[in-house]
């Protein structure tokens, strides 16, 4: 795996677990020690994820981080 990159289970609750479940753009992420990993990814910032959709299946997620001034929902 290339340096700075980092494999999350999709088995534990997370901003990414949702997005793929749900099929859509999150912020709302639970309390977990992935989620907790994935923000610390981000600097700490407000993490966001949107699923990419190819033929009807999620083949990846988009995740950034969004700075905590203002309305998060601008980002989406």
């Amino acid at each position: 795996m290339p340096e700075g990159e980092s494999t999350l289970p999709l088995s534990v609750p997370s901003l990414i677990s949702i997005a793929v479940e749900t099929r859509c753009t999150t912020a709302d992420a639970p309390d977990s020690a992935v989620q907790r990993h994935l923000a610390s990814l981000l600097g700490g910032q407000r993490p966001l994820a949107a699923p990419i959709e190819s033929r009807g299946m999620v083949r990846s997620v988009l995740v950034v981080g969004d700075a905590y001034e203002g309305v998060h929902r601008d980002s989406v």
